[in-house]
């Protein structure tokens, strides 16, 4: 695989814990077509992160693209940057679900943490800091739906979500719940000119939040309680975002797009949410709530973009900040979704639905444990996610117990709700 950021170089040997991974394929592959984790760069040091003295990401590196991984700024002419929340009515805030997460195909796929073991027994656990990889070798997509694609180019694309909620984000006095979204949406540029390149695959970075802190919907009277208000939040605090917008519903950052990708490669998220966290820009914010959101793209054992992209500050009102973190637990957001960590493959947005033709994803998503300065694996994970609008089709996901915890995946229908770990 791509990605050589090693695991036990630059998070693996602080943490001292065993990843969970996901594989997603919707072709059939032989068993010796998936390479070793060890072939994937975890256990080899090729490329580690872990600049300066902090084992953590506080110096995360801002990478400016080599020759070949153009972005661009340019505002994108198609592609809808809204990430829809699911709207149907939502489960029991008081009962254990049976079986968590969307139950009905088509749903997004992946890997979610509902604070519940596969036994329905209860955890829960509050973090400042999320990420996520997807090393991909193979992926098509047959209909992206509805949404676009934000790389005007774009034959076709598919979204790759990481979405948690942020809980106890003072705004302006009022205490709340925000779902925070940090997204890389991957396309196919059939044939383009520069700096998209013919025959190659590009992702376009975009994050939003949502704000769920309102049992009566999402901002149903167009402002006040539910909304994403007029001065609630500043956001392009790195003035990456080629545009932004979405109030009074939400907000949102469309950031660059990286061009000229040729698989295998991979794909990392990142958010921090402060005051308060170690990492980040939010890390040198003591006024106010903050989350910030970050993207890689690793090729060829080296950086072809690296950069936070998007920094959104909350306005703050007498009482302060507070300790925002986003929260694992078996127990709805006011709104009614589950305060979960999702990510998942998906449509590209605006609800729509995207159907694989082929697909060799892995997948594993980690959360940051201050009391322990390490980088753990979500406990639990289920092969469905529970909060976002976005859906995919052809992809099956399964695991298997193993050092690593593998999950893997083969042609077939889509098996929501199963615990994979």
């Amino acid at each position: 695989m791509a990605r050589l950021v090693s695991d036990v170089g630059s998070r693996g040997a602080i943490a001292g814990r065993t990843s969970a991974w996901a594989i997603l394929a919707v072709t059939l592959l032989a068993t010796g077509a998936l390479a070793s984790p060890a072939a994937n760069g975890r256990g080899s040091a090729s490329l580690v992160v872990s600049p300066g003295a902090s084992p953590i990401h506080a110096g995360m590196p801002v990478v400016a693209k080599g020759s070949g991984h153009a972005s661009t700024p340019a505002v994108r002419a198609t592609g809808n940057p809204m990430l829809h929340p699911r709207l149907a009515a939502p489960p029991s805030a008081t009962t254990t679900r049976a079986n968590p997460g969307c139950s009905t195909s088509p749903c997004a796929m992946g890997i979610t943490d509902f604070g519940l073991t596969a036994s329905l027994g209860k955890y829960s656990y509050n973090t400042q800091m999320v990420e996520s990889f997807a090393d991909i070798s193979k992926l098509t997509v047959t209909t992206t739906g509805a949404g676009g694609c934000l790389d005007s180019n774009a034959a076709s694309c598919v979204g790759f979500q990481s979405n948690w909620v942020d809980k106890g984000v003072e705004v302006k006095n009022r205490l709340g719940s925000y779902w925070t979204q940090d997204v890389a949406q991957l396309g196919y540029d059939s044939s383009c000119s520069s700096p998209c390149v013919s025959g190659t695959y590009s992702v376009t970075w975009l994050d939003n939040i949502w704000n769920f802190s309102y049992s009566g919907g999402i901002c149903p009277s167009g402002s006040g309680l539910g909304c994403m208000n007029s001065g609630d939040v500043t956001g392009n605090g790195k003035g990456a975002c080629t545009s932004t917008g979405g109030a009074p519903t939400f907000y949102y950052c469309v950031g660059p797009t990286v061009y000229d990708l040729s698989m295998p490669f991979s794909i990392w998220t990142f958010m921090s949410t402060g005051p308060g966290t170690v990492a980040g820009p939010c890390g040198s914010i003591t006024a106010n709530a903050c989350v910030d959101f970050y993207g890689a793209v690793i090729e060829n054992n080296s950086y072809a973009y690296g950069a936070y992209y998007d920094s959104v500050n909350f306005t703050a009102g007498s009482k302060g900040a507070l300790h925002p973190s986003w929260r694992v637990a078996d127990i709805n957001a006011p709104y009614g979704l589950p305060y979960d960590g999702e990510w998942l493959i998906c449509g590209s947005a605006g609800g729509g639905t995207a159907t694989l033709g082929s697909a060799s994803v892995l997948m594993e998503t980690e959360y940051w444990v201050p009391t322990t300065s390490s980088w753990v694996s979500i406990r639990h994970a289920w092969s469905s996610g529970a909060d976002t609008g976005e859906s995919v089709t052809n992809v099956n996901v399964f695991a298997f117990a193993g050092f690593r915890d593998v999950a893997s995946a083969v042609a077939g229908t889509e098996n929501p709700q199963v615990s994979l770990w």
